[in-house]
């Protein structure tokens, strides 16, 4: 493609068509690509002739000729778009143009040639770009440019015979790329011929299309032109190996109603005495397995008139007898006659040994949306199991202690304050146990205390117990369990034998004030926890829950009910926003509150006054998180530098990096979350790496997917299980539903919602659910990387998925020696997130997480508290960089933080300054002291100015920095001795560092001045 130039101007366009417009033309095919600017590579507003068009010829001179374009179109108004005409020998636009008649099917204009012989360009759907990475792409309005002169010198009217006008000879239909290319299941079936295929099958009440994997049936409000002339619509032939999984594809269309659901059956294929079982057949809108391992059974449905396809799947035994096999597909529609898809699979002698899955047009990585790969409750390093003895649980660090009631008596944490080591005593979190309280009507407190506390069988990865009980006429059951992470989930059901009023049900926690330092969620920001609060659930805010503790110790604990849905995250929240939980938010009665009294932070989440209705059950849901997850390893952290771009091995390593990250946007991994598509350069690349001692990871998650992953249409025939769906706006219907880049809107007619736009590779990509399918697709491609590609792990670009998928993610990775997962996120503390923070949102990924980059919008000038609390990690057992700006380099080292490569050697905020003095320092050996440890052996006199002490025998390197808001002095108090150094030959000195700091000394008991948002690296020896 060439390079693409903004229009702005008709100068502009005669230029650019007069040298762009190239025409790749193969007069024996009807469809086919061309070649002109479309301006995909400009960053502002731009407009664009569009990414078809139609090339006709000109013969003869004349002052009109007609052109007839039999386009067939899926666009459902192409008469309210605008027909550009260009002429191809000058570049000229041809204003004199009259629009005869458009449709769907055809288009018929008269207009006048200049250059004769000669071709002309007819763009069919032009259209104005905000460009960014949400474009908001509109169609441009006819217009009209014919002169009256012209009109009336040629008789041109609408009731004029266009038949008298000469013909302009339609060469070909052209798309910009094969990727725009509507040829073949974008090519519409006129109202003729379809009329013609159900008058030949008028006794049916449905239709079924066989259609090869080759070709996904793309619409769903017309039949593709390729079916007008198909015979034997009910039987499908396909070539296979063995040990293929071979997908295949079914459109069914409702002829004479609705159709509400479909059953769907299968018999085994035979080939004389041999046998495929019936079993080895799937149809994945009907059938699979969940992402949370149980079987789902699906509603089918299917608008009178509209076609839905269905997608199958047959694995192929490796050990098969060759042969041609037969079978057949029952489809039942509910209230309608029964058909069958008769089945030919003729099986090679050859074995294919990936199943087909080097080669995504296949399909046959549909059967990974029902895998179950690494869903089981094995420990994941360095976790170790939960031992249980009696009530008491334990995990990494942490015992819980459960009350008589089955809830949480105690809760300990045994971090110790620096995170790199366990304590023999632990710090309660807990001041006394949680209850589960009804209060009834007349005011009195019933706490539930069931009849015993029941265990199921113990597993080194998670604890199950459950119990009963009955407060009169209400009946309650606990379902709970604790996993080797530290995470509690409780589901209590409570209902009753009548209709009863109370005042409130409500979870009592006793916080221990002495660890309530810190807090965040529920709207607040993350910092220093206030001895009062309240909140009340809203739609409007992603808010379920709070943390509360200390950088040693604390919890997180949210709350549901059986309605929760994962909502949509970064920039999409409120297209699909929390459900808000039937018992917890009780009509917009129900909330949290805490007030401290004494050394008890006391705190609830209580309901509200409610009638439970006779038999009516309300889920009381709550999970809580055990914090920090896990001990920091600040060598691990120190030696690990990461470079964030695609550029050559050697250079990444001339850089002092030794981690790289590739995003997508490039040739190694051109397409957003799906890197299969470019595999043979990306296991080039890792090998080079690995060759030069490095890791490679890539970036690949679920919040979004690119359009150009070949199974883009048949998850679409899932009706909304992946992709998120956006009720339609009928107003859009003329362009496409739901906007975004042209592609969605020319090749989709699904609720999509557009998501994220990468220009450099033009990939437009569309929105996912929060749960779905697709997350066990995630877990198998994840693990076909790791053994096919060799990736060292992955770099997450905020997190549309659960914990349970997370969890398998780090199994399959850690096939790898060292693999990292690192998380990004953008704040989402903002009107479009639902003002959650970040941390709190992804904190049930912490575990498995090895770094934090957060992130854009994070704001590096707020108080040391937010800096803990939202950016460091440190909390929860992780360690984190810096983005925003590049961060502020004297704050990020009191948490062990730079930002990351590559920047130039000239930009102040070059990560390698700092790592040079770690290197000579030698920080990787280092003993971490922040100023939250209280034996932190160095301390300022003043609040505001906070410490870090990296210690090594006998030196010590001591970051300080400022949120003073002036300029000020402080004077170091030194603990000589935990620093093993002697006072009287003690130096003082700050290394010289370009951009950071000059070269100093000071003395002992010295004022050490410090400016606003700045500090010092001083080296105590």
């Amino acid at each position: 493609m060439n390079k693409p130039v903004r229009f702005s101007t008709l100068i502009l366009y005669t230029v650019l068509i007069i040298l762009n417009f190239g025409c790749k033309k193969d007069k024996q095919t009807l469809y086919g690509t061309g070649d002109w600017d479309f301006s995909i590579d400009v960053e502002g507003a731009y407009h664009s002739l569009g990414t078809q068009r139609a090339v006709v010829e000109v013969n003869e001179p004349a002052e009109a000729v007609h052109a007839h374009l039999p386009w067939r179109r899926r666009d459902f108004s192409p008469e309210d778009i605008e027909v550009l005409i260009y002429d191809a020998a000058t570049g000229e636009q041809i204003n004199n143009v009259y629009r005869a008649d458009i449709n769907r099917e055809s288009g018929d204009l008269v207009f006048q040639p200049k250059t004769v012989p000669g071709e002309y360009f007819i763009y069919y759907m032009p259209f104005h770009s905000s460009g960014g990475p949400y474009p908001r792409v509109h169609y441009d309005f006819p217009t009209f440019t014919a002169s009256e002169s012209w009109m009336e010198n040629n008789d041109i009217s609408a009731e004029k015979d266009l038949s008298s006008f000469p013909k302009a000879k339609l060469i070909q239909f052209q798309a910009i790329s094969e990727f725009h290319s509507r040829y073949p299941m974008d090519v519409i079936a006129t109202k003729a011929e379809t009329d013609a295929i159900l008058e030949k099958n008028s006794e049916k009440s449905f239709l079924l299309f066989t259609e090869d994997r080759k070709y996904p049936i793309r619409m769903s409000s017309d039949i593709p032109q390729q079916w007008k002339g198909k015979d034997n619509l009910n039987k499908f032939s396909g070539k296979v190996d063995k040990n293929e999984y071979y997908a295949f594809q079914a459109g069914i269309m409702s002829v004479d109603a609705d159709i509400e659901d479909i059953e769907i059956t299968y018999s085994d294929l035979r080939a004389g005495n041999n046998i495929i079982p019936a079993s080895a057949i799937t149809c994945f809108n009907k059938e699979g397995t969940n992402w949370d391992a149980k079987p789902m059974t699906k509603t089918i449905s299917v608008e009178k008139g509209n076609l839905h396809a269905l997608w199958f799947g047959i694995d192929i035994p490796e050990d098969v007898k060759s042969g041609k096999y037969k079978g057949e597909i029952t489809v039942s529609p509910q209230g309608m006659e029964s058909q069958v898809i008769a089945l030919n699979i003729d099986v090679s002698g050859r074995v294919l040994e990936d199943r087909g899955d080097s080669e995504p047009w296949k399909h046959s990585r549909l059967r990974w949306l029902n895998s179950m790969h690494a869903m089981n409750d094995d420990l994941v390093k360095p976790f170790t199991p939960v031992i249980r003895n009696g009530q008491a649980l334990e995990c990494l660090g942490r015992k819980v202690s459960l009350a008589e009631t089955g809830l949480p008596g105690s809760i300990e944490s045994f971090f110790s304050y620096e995170l790199t080591k366990l304590d023999e005593t632990g710090r309660q979190i807990l001041n006394a146990p949680m209850r589960f309280v009804i209060e009834n009507a007349e005011g009195e407190n019933i706490i539930f205390e069931p009849d015993e506390v029941r265990f199921a069988e113990d597993k080194a990865g998670i604890v199950h117990w459950e119990m009963t009980g009955t407060l009169g006429d209400i009946e309650l059951t606990c379902h709970a369990k604790m996993e080797f992470d530290g995470y509690l989930e409780y589901n209590i059901e409570v209902s009753s034998t009548n209709d009863i009023t109370v005042n409130d049900i409500r979870l009592e926690i006793p916080f221990n004030a002495d660890i309530a330092r810190y807090t965040m969620g529920m709207g607040q920001v993350g910092g220093k926890c206030p001895d009062k609060f309240s909140w009340k659930w809203d739609v409007k805010n992603n808010q379920d829950g709070i943390w509360i503790g200390d950088i040693n110790a604390g919890i997180q604990i949210r709350f549901w009910a059986e309605n929760y849905d994962r909502p949509l995250n970064t920039n999409f929240y409120h297209a699909k926003p929390l459900n808000m939980p039937p018992s917890w938010d009780n009509n917009r009665k129900g909330g949290f509150s805490m007030s401290k009294k004494g050394r008890t932070l006391h705190a609830k989440a209580f309901s509200g006054n409610r009638v439970i209705k006779k038999d009516e059950s309300l889920h009381y849901n709550f999970g809580i998180l055990i914090t920090p997850f896990k001990l920091i390893d600040t060598k691990k952290h120190f030696s690990t530098r990461f470079f964030h771009s695609y550029q050559p091995i050697d250079s990444v390593k001339n850089y002092g990096a030794n981690t790289i990250n590739i995003h997508h946007g490039n040739e190694v991994n051109p397409y957003i979350n799906y890197p299969f598509l470019s595999v043979q350069k990306m296991r080039a690349l890792v090998d080079e790496a690995h060759e030069k001692d490095m890791r490679l990871k890539i970036y690949y998650t679920v919040r979004e997917l690119t359009a150009h992953a070949p199974e883009v249409h048949a998850i679409l025939s899932l009706d909304g299980e992946i992709f998120a769906q956006k009720s339609s706006n009928p107003n859009l219907k003329k362009y496409g539903r739901n906007g975004g880049y042209p592609w969605l809107q020319e090749h989709l007619d699904s609720t999509y919602l557009a998501a994220w736009f990468t220009r450099n590779t033009e990939c437009p990509a569309i929105l996912n659910t929060g749960v779905s399918r697709w997350h066990n697709y995630y877990v198998e491609g994840m693990n076909w990387l790791v053994e096919n590609v060799g990736i060292d792990g992955v770099y997450i670009d905020d997190l549309a998925f659960d914990r349970t998928t997370m969890k398998r993610i780090r199994r399959v990775l850690d096939k790898r020696p060292d693999p990292m997962i690192d998380l990004h996120s953008a704040n989402q503390f903002n009107y479009n997130d639902g003002y959650v923070n970040s941390a709190f949102l992804y904190l049930e990924h912490f575990p498995y997480i090895d770094r934090l980059w957060f992130g854009e919008y994070f704001k590096y000038e707020n108080e040391p508290d937010y800096w803990m609390v939202e950016v460091s990690g440190l909390p929860y057992g992780v360690m984190s960089e810096m983005l925003q700006d590049g961060g502020n380099p004297y704050r990020g080292m009191i948490y062990g933080m730079t930002n990351r490569g590559p920047r130039p050697e000239d930009d102040p905020k070059d990560p390698r300054r700092l790592w040079k003095v770690w290197d000579e320092f030698g920080i990787t050996e280092s003993r971490m002291l922040g100023y939250w440890v209280p034996y932190c052996p160095v301390k300022t006199d003043r609040d505001d100015v906070k410490t870090t002490v990296y210690q090594n025998e006998k030196k010590a390197l001591v970051s300080i920095a400022s949120w003073a808001e002036k300029p000020v002095k402080v004077k170091l108090s030194i603990d000589w001795e935990a620093l093993g150094i002697d006072a009287s030959t003690a130096k003082i000195f700050t290394p010289a560092i370009k951009d950071f700091q000059e070269q100093a000394s000071f003395n002992p008991g010295d004022g050490i001045p410090v400016e606003p948002g700045k500090g010092w690296l001083l080296v105590i020896q």
